[in-house]
């Protein structure tokens, strides 16, 4: 049986632990994390690294499978055919879109299939349901104009 659990007590859970709760009293959350606890795969809440920032961005909360082979269906990646695409994210403030980059293509691990738990690198004092907050942080993220 799949499990949903923070990595860190105290501060952290106290922050996320309402937000949570508010998914589990709409019938759609329910739903969903019923599902995920029926697999065996865990789903884990973590606190946001600098790098996890540097990776998704000011305003959002990113997600890492703990089995990177496992994540992806099967056959996929390798020597092919399926092209395995890392998901590395375009970078706003540069002239070129990063996800097209080459490198984003894994050829040394091969899909399996079999499902991943997932972490979840979210920041409570993040989350917001205020759209004046979400332009924000969509004009932070915007790509210049050249």
């Amino acid at each position: 049986m799949g499990t949903i659990y923070f990595t860190q007590a105290g501060d952290y859970a106290s922050k996320i632990y309402p937000i949570y709760a508010k998914i589990l009293s709409n019938p759609v959350g329910k739903v969903i994390t019923d599902d995920i606890k029926a697999t065996s795969k865990d789903l884990i809440f973590k606190p946001r690294s600098q790098t996890d920032i540097e990776h998704y961005g000011v305003c959002d909360a990113g997600t890492q499978p703990l089995d990177e082979a496992a994540a992806h269906p099967n056959g996929v990646g390798g020597k092919g055919p399926a092209i395995w695409y890392t998901g590395q994210p375009d970078k706003p403030m540069t002239p070129t879109d990063e996800r097209y980059d080459r490198s984003n293509i894994r050829t040394d691990i091969t899909g399996t299939g079999e499902g991943s738990g997932v972490e979840i690198a979210f920041d409570p004092d993040n989350y917001t349901e205020i759209l004046c907050e979400a332009r924000s942080c969509f004009a932070i993220r915007r790509r210049p104009v050249s």
